[in-house]
């Protein structure tokens, strides 16, 4: 009785998984969920990294401005110690 039932299932899934994929690879369903799965996650996700993007980038140029600014003191004063 298990065998049969988990057969069944099997049948029943794979059929399910199936039709599933064959209405996604329809036009009009690919752009529904486009508009309204696909693209509202995005921007949701997108509204809430926004500000750890730009304290990130921020942080960053902050890092490169002071790396050439001791990369600059260093050159001067090997400079003046050569003199």
């Amino acid at each position: 009785m298990k065998i049969v039932v988990k057969m069944n299932f099997a049948k029943l899934t794979n059929s399910i998984i199936n039709k599933f994929i064959d209405e996604m690879k329809k036009e009009e369903n690919n752009e529904k969920l486009k508009t309204y799965v696909i693209d509202p996650c995005i921007c949701h996700i997108m509204n809430k990294l926004y500000p750890y993007l730009i304290v990130s980038a921020v942080i960053f140029i902050l890092i490169f401005l002071i790396s050439i600014l001791i990369l600059f003191l260093m050159i001067r004063s090997s400079i003046t110690t050569n003199n």
